[in-house]
């Protein structure tokens, strides 16, 4: 599973928003921004003007996936810390994290250590197939991009 990203649909707070590929940052870009973020609250930082992680999941996440989740398995692209996915692990027989940050991968790895149906993946950005034999069909992709 390899190809050209033309742009990403995020479905936010504050709408769905098309953002293309040219303003995206580059593999590079990304890896060093992620790689030298502090994460001084696992990314819970970014709810907290939502009331916490736990308000914004029931009030804003939940609400807008309830017609995809719970599925069978569940693919987060950039999953920093895990903060979705401890929501996410409870809806699901597999969890798979692919994250181009070794840091992160490493938090997730740690975070999630006692859950076997989580799976974390170092990716360049690009490449997915590490799920090459993992069937996704009518299963459930977020990639999360923080506010």
């Amino acid at each position: 599973m390899r190809g050209t990203l033309a742009g990403i649909v995020v479905f936010g707070v504050y709408g769905i928003h098309l953002i293309w590929s040219d303003r995206l940052p580059t593999e590079t870009q990304n890896r060093q921004i992620w790689s030298a973020y502090a994460w001084s609250e696992r990314g819970d930082e970014w709810s907290a003007h939502f009331g916490g992680t736990g308000a914004m999941w029931l009030r804003i996440v939940l609400p807008g996936i309830s017609a995809f989740f719970p599925a069978r398995r569940i693919l987060e692209i950039g999953p920093g810390f895990g903060r979705w996915n401890q929501y996410l692990v409870n809806g699901c027989e597999e969890l798979f994290l692919v994250d181009v940050s070794q840091k992160c991968i490493d938090a997730c790895s740690e975070r999630f250590r006692e859950d076997s149906q989580v799976k974390c993946f170092l990716n360049d950005g690009n490449d997915l197939s590490m799920l090459a034999d993992q069937s996704l069909s009518q299963d459930w992709v977020v990639s999360a991009i923080p506010p």
